[in-house]
């Protein structure tokens, strides 16, 4: 028995991002147990750049373009044994490799191709090691990123922010010149699902240099001449369903690297249901406030992956992984999980730093096991806007080369996330944009200043942070003696 792996029958034509989906029989699948499918289910997602790259290659050198099914070996794509399962995988590229070489050399003269070759040799890496797209350090990379955007826009407020959204634009804005670049073309392949619910697109609008539209075709980012604002906001209002409008401002850009991201999920079936009335709806905020607010729970007890993080000062976070229903688990549409991460301890203005510092230190490395659990929580809609990261990115991005690039330009970067999360499931959207702007930029909010007249001056220090200190004033009634004279 094999799994069948191909492009969905209306993308077979196209060249670029494919949708892929593998036909396994309903009885085979049926048979299989929860921890099998989801080990299915991550092997076929993170083969499709894989098979993407052998297809690109097909298309491109061979006479024979139709792109044939890949046929897996049932048994060795869901046995824990990851050696199986790499050998079947390097067996079955090898295979259709050695099919088109035999076919075309008489007739093209074809020769090993490096494009085909390298899909072999990373499938057969991916099999073996199935964190390749994103590794540990891009985790960690992810979470210093997200801290970095609590710790300088939301201190003591609600805060929002989409790590991989953002750190996709400003991949494309330093054209991958990372100590450890995101691999943006497997990961979008790995991604956008727009046929299962999920979106996440990466294009550039401008003039650039020519290295980095090198690296745009090389990863496959699509490139548009000019910035027009009003098409880009319909693009990201479309993409998103209508949940992020007029992104843009108004005004002349030079370019424009952004990204998108949407997804949409339901819970598992009874999973949870709205709180029974009698139950506490209050939730105590931050500052000591508290306030009934509406709650979902747990239909019954439920077995869910859990995790515990020990912090400093006796503090710790109990995690709570929520699943979603898979859309499609044969399309290679990743997993969603709603994780909460809960402290031991309330949380106030002096322990606010060091649960969030211990929270994104510790989730690239916690050690998950099922637990049964039951839950009780608010539901949630939030949006946050931000155009004010420029200077941390230029200051304290984990990574030296976009540090010394974002200080250098000086680019705006602009980010809208909005998160929905109620008895159903949650839906979630983000945009994230690194803008260069043109001479005639103009801010919609601008206030103009045109001294003609007297005026005051006072010039001021900040201390600490404190209001600006006044250490000088001046008072100009007269031009003479005060103004420089043309």
């Amino acid at each position: 028995m094999t799994i069948n792996y191909h492009i969905k029958p209306d993308d077979k034509n196209q060249l670029g991002n494919y949708d892929y989906e593998y036909d396994i029989s309903d009885s085979a699948y049926g048979h299989m147990d929860t921890t099998q499918k989801e080990r299915l289910q991550e092997r076929m997602a993170l083969l499709a750049p894989c098979v993407s790259a052998f297809y690109r290659w097909q298309k491109e050198q061979c006479r024979d373009k139709t792109l044939h099914p890949f046929k897996f070996p049932f048994d060795a794509c869901i046995a824990e044994d990851d050696v199986l399962f790499s050998t079947a995988v390097k067996s079955t590229f090898d295979s259709v490799y050695q099919y088109h070489l035999q076919n075309n050399k008489s007739k093209m003269g074809l020769t090993p191709s490096t494009q085909a070759a390298s899909a072999t040799s990373v499938a057969t890496s991916i099999a073996a090691a199935p964190s390749q797209i994103i590794t540990q350090a891009h985790i960690e990379e992810l979470c210093a990123l997200n801290q970095l955007v609590f710790e300088g826009l939301y201190e003591g407020e609600n805060g929002l922010a989409s790590p991989i959204s953002l750190a996709a634009a400003i991949e494309l804005y330093v054209a991958g010149d990372k100590t450890n670049p995101l691999q943006i073309k497997q990961l979008t392949e790995t991604l956008h699902k727009p046929s299962s619910g999920m979106t996440f697109i990466s294009k550039a609008c401008g003039s650039f240099p020519k290295d980095q539209v090198s690296y745009f075709e090389k990863n496959g980012i699509k490139r548009v001449a000019t910035v027009n604002v009003a098409e880009i906001n319909q693009e990201i209002s479309e993409a998103t369903r209508g949940k992020i409008k007029d992104f843009m401002p108004p005004g002349s850009y030079q370019s424009l690297c952004y990204n998108v991201l949407y997804f949409k999920r339901s819970w598992l079936p009874e999973v949870f249901i709205e709180l029974n009335r009698h139950e506490d709806t209050s939730f105590t905020s931050l500052s000591g406030t508290t306030r009934n607010v509406k709650k979902i729970q747990t239909y019954k007890v439920q077995e869910m992956y859990c995790a515990e993080a020990h912090l400093e000062d006796n503090l710790k976070l109990t995690f709570v992984a929520i699943p979603c229903a898979s859309v499609d688990a044969r399309s290679g549409t990743p997993e969603m999980l709603a994780i909460l991460a809960i402290p031991n301890v309330r949380m106030t203005l002096e322990t606010l730093p060091k649960y969030r510092k211990g929270l994104f230190s510790s989730y690239p490395k916690l050690s998950w096991k099922r637990r049964n659990v039951s839950i009780i929580m608010p539901e949630i809609s939030l949006t946050k806007t931000s155009d004010g990261l420029t200077s941390l990115l230029a200051s304290n991005h984990p990574d030296q080369r976009v540090r010394d690039n974002f200080a250098k330009s000086n680019p705006m970067v602009i980010t809208k996330v909005c998160l929905d999360c109620d008895v159903h499931g949650m839906e979630g959207s983000a945009a994230s944009a690194i803008v260069t702007k043109g001479a005639s930029y103009v801010p919609e909010d601008l206030l103009r200043i045109d001294v003609k007249e007297p005026y005051f001056v006072i010039v001021g220090a900040k201390v600490g942070n404190g209001p600006f200190v006044p250490v000088m004033s001046a008072q100009i009634l007269e031009s003479e003696g005060s103004l420089k004279a043309l």
